[in-house]
């Protein structure tokens, strides 16, 4: 009798290694930055470009609206971003402020 079945424990060592394997390859992707020199007006933004971690992004966010001397914008930060023709605009999964 053969017996190709992996058993009850051999399928939670591959459920565990599947799992490990779909977050690494969705937590990964580069952050990009934008900042918004009038927090009320949000259709003006300026894309800072591509950061490898949130706070390389969150930083040059900072220091750009500081350099534009907008007291009063804002910014954003955000992973894995399209632009969705749709829309008209840059969908992210995930952003962070």
């Amino acid at each position: 009798m053969r017996n190709d079945d992996l058993g009850c424990g051999g399928w939670i060592v591959v459920g565990i290694i599947l799992f490990f394997v779909w977050k690494w390859y969705d937590g990964g992707g580069p952050w990009t930055g934008w900042v918004y020199p009038e927090a009320s007006d949000l259709t003006r933004s300026v894309q800072l470009g591509e950061f490898k971690t949130f706070e390389q992004c969150q930083q040059a966010a900072i220091d750009g609206l500081r350099s534009l001397h907008a007291y009063d914008g804002d910014y954003e930060c955000g992973r894995r971003c399209k632009f969705n023709p749709t829309y008209g605009m840059n969908v992210c999964k995930e952003t962070r402020k």
